[in-house]
């Protein structure tokens, strides 16, 4: 008699350190649809941080409202933690923005993910990856 083919089963142990044993189809019903399963946060893939909305990862900002074709005005993105700014009139503007660097302090170009607030957890399975 031909030995019939066994059902995949998943081990899961949860973060209390209960275990569970779930047949394939049952592991697909419960695998968390946000994070497909990995209990890490869909937006910054675990490491709590994403992209800085105000400067997009530059660390500085220029002002439009202060560009001009003789003038601009640069400064360290305040929102991911950069200081200080530089008035540049055309004259003296930098062929390379790195000299910027020396002028201001730039942020990081980084902030907390705001949907898993930094922690890097899938906030719809708090990281188990499982939906129980």
């Amino acid at each position: 008699m031909p030995e019939l083919p066994h059902p995949k089963r998943y081990v899961h142990v949860t973060k209390k350190g209960a275990v569970l044993v779930l047949r394939e189809d049952e592991y697909e019903k419960k695998k968390c649809k946000e994070c497909n399963g990995t209990g890490l946060c869909p937006k910054c893939k675990g490491t709590g941080l994403m992209t800085c909305p105000e400067c997009k990862g530059n660390g500085y900002c220029m002002s439009p409202s202060l560009m001009t074709e003789h003038y601009g005005h640069v400064y360290g993105c305040p929102v991911c933690g950069g200081t200080g700014s530089l008035h540049i009139f055309s004259s003296s503007w930098p062929e390379d923005l790195s000299e910027i660097n020396i002028k201001i302090k730039r942020g990081s170009g980084k902030v907390s993910c705001d949907l898993c607030n930094g922690t890097g957890v899938c906030p719809a399975c708090g990281g188990e990856g499982l939906i129980l």
